[in-house]
């Protein structure tokens, strides 16, 4: 891998996540077309935000007012 390549890398999280612009999600998706590690690493991780809504409580509960 390049240091672009790198660069495009460290986005990963962040376009699974959906906190890239516009731009950086079109420079990504292009990068996964080339990058085999990149697609594997995505597939891992790919369920990550549903996992993390998951996780989150649906009533603020008891310690709303704390």
């Amino acid at each position: 891998m390049t240091t672009r390549d790198d660069d495009t890398h460290a986005l990963l999280g962040a376009f699974v996540l959906g906190g890239l612009s516009d731009e950086d999600v079109t420079e990504f998706r292009n990068h996964l077309r080339s990058c085999l590690q990149c697609r594997q690493e995505l597939d891992q991780v790919a369920e990550l935000p549903r996992t993390l809504e998951l996780g989150r409580p649906s009533e603020p509960g008891w310690l709303a007012p704390i």
